[in-house]
């Protein structure tokens, strides 16, 4: 029989948990649902007149763009975003998520967009967690037959 000392075990508890917080999704990413295409010379103030969101608005939307002088023209910016809610979780048996997206029907893109804390390649799935495999709701893209109609 081996001996832990308290603070051991604790140690081994609360690096458990940690870790456990690491694989847990916090739910499904924020999702595009429409865009607009920038025209030549346009900035975030005169977008922001005609889409009727301000700076901070699009910023949020659309992270990774600058407002600082004109934007690029034919950049596409997300004008209209929703925030999906997950109704079906499936346990990972690997970890990539080839498995879970066919096994649902849903795309590689989908499942990543559901989990948000798979990465690009979905290549990160801890086996034997739990992960979204369907959410709620009708939205332009939505691969639910239910939205189909």
């Amino acid at each position: 029989m081996y001996a832990i000392s308290t603070a051991a075990f604790v140690s081994v508890l609360v690096l458990a948990s940690s870790l456990a917080v690491i694989v847990q999704a916090t739910g499904p990413r924020t999702l595009c649902t429409e865009t607009y295409n920038v025209p030549e010379g346009a900035t975030c103030d005169n977008l922001g007149a005609i889409l009727g969101a301000n700076q901070s608005a699009i910023l949020t939307m659309n992270p990774g763009i600058s407002c600082e002088g004109t934007l690029p023209a034919g950049e596409v910016l997300c004008t209209k975003t929703w925030d999906p809610t997950c109704t079906l979780n499936a346990t990972a048996t690997d970890t990539t998520c080839d498995g879970l997206a066919s096994k649902w029907n849903i795309t590689q893109a989908d499942f990543i967009n559901y989990n948000d804390n798979v990465n690009g390649d979905c290549t990160d799935l801890v086996s034997g967690q739990p992960y979204c495999v369907s959410i709620s709701g009708c939205y332009p893209g939505n691969p639910d037959p239910v939205c189909q109609q």
